[in-house]
């Protein structure tokens, strides 16, 4: 009977960690995740200010947010990220702004297109780049970061803040 029970507790607990490290358990586990803040000088425009997060998982579903901020005017544009392609420590992310806090700027929807470059951590590690911010009308504008090949735009260094691609 002893045995019976070792058996059955034996089989118990392999079903348990067969059910936890299953596909299923996973799938909304981050497969890339792309994270970070900071300011850059964008040229002949004022500084830029940055906050984002982003994941994508096993079956490719997007979930993330970012800020944009443009000072001195204080302009500020909030979107949903919607793609995101990620390549060693290159990011592109692609999303819809859902606010802009600016007088004068057109109607929503606008798209955006954005890359993020992190080049390490610590002070032997060059400034982490972006891109400059791309806005569209076009709501296919976005899907462009999965076949991105390349920089959108020149890459500009951060003057501080920290980007992390994983």
């Amino acid at each position: 009977m002893n045995c019976f029970r070792c058996y059955l507790a034996t089989v118990v607990v392999l079903a348990a960690v067969s059910l936890a490290t299953s596909p299923a358990a996973f799938a909304n586990q981050p497969v890339h995740k792309v994270t970070g803040g900071g300011s850059a000088p964008i040229p002949d425009n004022p500084m830029e200010s940055y906050g984002f997060q982003a994941q994508i998982d096993a079956y490719g579903v997007v979930k993330g947010k970012a800020v944009f901020q443009f000072r001195p005017q204080e302009a500020r544009f909030f979107g949903d990220i919607t793609c995101l392609q990620v390549n060693g420590n290159d990011a592109w992310l692609g999303g819809e702004l859902t606010r802009v806090d600016v007088e004068g700027f057109p109607p929503l929807p606008i798209f955006f297109l954005w890359q993020v470059r992190d080049n390490g951590q610590g002070m032997a590690a060059d400034s982490d780049q972006v891109s400059v911010l791309l806005l569209s009308l076009n709501p296919e504008f976005p899907d462009t970061c999965i076949t991105e090949p390349v920089s959108p735009a020149p890459l500009i260094d951060l003057t501080n803040g920290n980007i992390q691609v994983d």
